[in-house]
């Protein structure tokens, strides 16, 4: 499992990207889109689910109370329709269940459908009923299909378990039911199954000891059979399709990353490709990416994205990296492979046709792994610059002749009377007085002008403590206030 930061995918909005807390995203329950057919035949059409053959097993009692009422050649007649209704490539396994289990027919369905119902006694004749041996054939049939293949078991009986003497399975429960119940729970998915109780005693149901997920139809109607085991059929192309959907989840839609792009220190905006390799729409609810480096980040703008099948799209996102510290040593380069993780979080506008099975949020695809190439100059080049900049400047400034004495008194006066206040003389160009030498709380920094012209010189008083400071300007035998104190300069 991809352990990742879940970030959204959209066009960019507004504002600067902020990824999602590491969680699925929530979509809108059975999003539908362009790509969504109105008929759920063109969806099993477009998934290709009667391309691969199904496997059938289909149980039938053959016990003697079968002949009440033509019960058993009725069933006949509609097992001919159900043979018809399946693909040329369906698996049919039909078994009669009597007083053990045997096997009639185990092959493709081919194009005679009234072979495999030939199968079948003339006359059902046997005196017992074991529905356990009958089951546990039908598992061992399911053991050996291949993984993938879309399965189904329907039982057609009329009465209850009635076991010969000598059955593994005497009794409607017990260890023999809980160790083939434990068989069918390995069973490969997808699986459906259909117990028809034909007549009297539920006995159907006792194949729910084995197949927990089991529907149990309940036909009085022995003319309603063969609309009955329509069910099946269609519960099998269901399967079938939300078995291929969630394998084109997983891997239909690729993530192709920029290849030649060299990644640098901080932000990087780079665009990935999503491209769709299958017949699924998808819906791209966000991307999961996974550093496989320390200081490596991805961010990217929050909506959703419908790519059509056999389409791509481009998604701006932004990589930030932190190459490390600086360094004093003025050309120090480093350079690095950055692995990482990335898996779309998808869904399709299909699941509002395909909505059992779990698939009404989104899931996290397979990821993909790339390398990103990096490089940076953790040198300061510039820094040995700007230094000597400031040197030649210091220097410069030092052999300048400073400004004359703005002469006369600077007097504090506070406002709210919470502080003395006080005076100092201005006897040079510039002059900084602590708080106390004034009387306040905080220091007093006062520069005077570069020449004395009269009345129109004006001095810059700046006020305050280190983190904020007032500034102003005050003429001679004027006044300024900077935030609560009034000064005078008295000249």
């Amino acid at each position: 499992m991809l352990s990742t930061l879940v970030l959204p995918v959209g066009p960019a909005a507004a504002g600067p990207a902020v990824p999602v807390a590491p969680r699925t995203p929530q979509a809108p329950s059975a999003p539908r889109g362009p790509d969504t057919p109105d008929d759920i035949e063109e969806v099993y059409r477009r998934l290709g689910v009667d391309d691969v053959g199904a496997a059938y097993v289909v149980l039938v009692d053959v016990s003697g109370s079968m002949r009440n009422n033509g019960l058993y050649e009725r069933m006949r007649r509609s097992l001919v329709e159900f043979f018809a209704a399946m693909a040329p490539n369906d698996r049919v396994s039909l078994v009669a269940v009597g007083s053990d289990a045997t096997m009639l027919w185990n092959g493709p369905v081919g194009r005679s459908p009234e072979a495999i119902q030939a199968r079948l006694p003339a006359e059902p004749t046997d005196a017992h009923t074991d529905l356990g041996a009958g089951i546990a054939a039908a598992v061992q049939v399911l053991e050996q299909r291949p993984p993938g293949q879309v399965a189904g078991v329907i039982l057609l009986t009329d009465g209850g378990h009635d076991p010969p003497p000598g059955s593994p399975f005497p009794f409607g429960a017990g260890y023999a039911w809980q160790e083939l119940a434990e068989r069918a729970g390995k069973l490969p998915r997808p699986l459906v199954s259909f117990a028809v109780q034909l007549y009297g005693y539920n006995g159907a149901a006792q194949l729910t000891t084995v197949f927990r997920d089991t529907t149990v139809v309940d036909t009085t109607q022995i003319d309603d059979l063969t609309r009955t085991l329509r069910r099946p059929k269609e519960a099998m192309r269901a399967a079938a399709a939300r078995h291929r959907l969630a394998r084109e989840l997983d891997s239909g839609l690729r993530v192709e990353w920029p290849s030649r792009r060299v990644l640098g220190d901080g932000n990087n905006s780079l665009t990935v490709r999503l491209r769709s390799v299958g017949p699924v729409p998808f819906r791209v609810y966000g991307l999961a990416a996974k550093p496989g480096a320390d200081h490596l980040r991805v961010v990217i703008p929050p909506g959703h994205i419908d790519v059509r099948p056999g389409e791509s799209v481009q998604v701006p996102i932004t990589v930030e990296w932190d190459a490390g510290p600086r360094s004093w040593h003025p050309w120090q380069r480093v350079r690095a492979d950055l692995p990482l993780k990335v898996a779309p979080v998808v869904g399709s506008p299909w699941t509002s046709l395909l909505t059992r099975g779990g698939f009404d949020d989104p899931v996290l695809a397979r990821p993909t792994e790339v390398v990103s190439p990096a490089e940076a100059q953790l040198g300061l080049p510039w820094l040995w610059l700007l230094g000597a900049v400031l040197a030649i400047a210091i220097v410069a400034l030092s052999v300048l002749p400073a400004g004359p004495s703005p002469g006369g008194a600077l007097v504090a006066i506070p406002s709210n009377g919470a502080m003395p206040g006080g005076s100092v003389p201005l006897q040079r160009y510039r002059s900084t007085f602590s708080g106390p030498e004034l009387g306040l709380a905080d220091a007093v920094t006062v520069t005077g002008p570069r020449r004395l012209r009269g009345a129109a010189d004006r001095l810059s008083i700046s006020y305050g403590g280190p983190t904020a400071r007032c500034t102003g300007r005050c003429s001679a035998n004027g006044a300024v206030d900077l935030d609560d104190v009034r000064f005078e300069w008295h000249r």
